[in-house]
C-alpha cells in the first residue's frame, strides 16, 4: 500500500509539473504572437505565467537533489550562451544562479532535517538551532 501511495504521489507531482509547463509555454507563445504579430497583447499573461511558475518550481523542488542537478546544468548553459535580458541587456546569469543557490540550500536543509530525524530515531537529542546572540554560548 505504501508503494502505491508513493507512486501515485510521484505521478501527481509530475502531472502538475507537466501541466503547468505546458500552460506556461502556451501562454508565452500566445502572448508573443498577439504582441508581435497582431500588436494587441493580453494584459496579465505574465502574472498568470508567474503564478503557474511557482507551482511548477516548488513542486519540482520536492525532487530537490534532481532539481539541484538541473539548475546547475541551467547555470552552466547560461554561462556558455551569455544570455541577456531583452530590454536592458543584463546578463541573465544574475537571476538564474538564484535557482541553483536555492536548490542547493533546499538540498542542504533536507539533509540536515534527515540527519536530525535519524539521530532522534536512534535515541539522540534533536538538533537545537537558536538564532539569538546567546546561541554561541549554548553551542560551546
Amino acid at each position: 500500500m505504501g508503494l502505491f501511495i508513493w507512486n501515485m504521489l510521484s505521478k501527481f507531482e509530475r502531472a502538475i509539473m507537466v501541466a503547468t509547463s505546458v500552460v506556461i509555454v502556451v501562454l508565452v507563445m500566445i502572448q508573443g504572437i498577439l504582441r508581435y504579430v497582431f500588436k494587441h497583447p493580453i494584459m496579465g499573461v505574465e502574472e498568470m505565467a508567474t503564478l503557474l511558475g511557482f507551482w511548477m518550481y516548488f513542486i519540482g523542488a520536492a525532487m530537490v537533489a534532481l532539481m539541484t542537478n538541473w539548475t546547475w546544468n541551467y547555470v552552466t548553459w547560461s554561462i556558455k550562451t551569455y544570455e541577456r535580458s531583452p530590454s536592458l541587456g543584463i546578463p541573465m546569469i544574475y537571476s538564474q544562479v538564484a535557482l541553483f543557490v536555492a536548490a542547493l540550500l533546499m538540498l542542504l536543509y533536507t539533509l540536515v532535517e534527515f540527519m536530525d530525524y535519524f539521530l532522534q530515531l536512534i535515541g539522540k537529542k534533536p538538533i537545537q538551532i537558536s538564532f539569538d546572540t546567546d546561541s554561541e554560548k549554548e553551542i560551546n
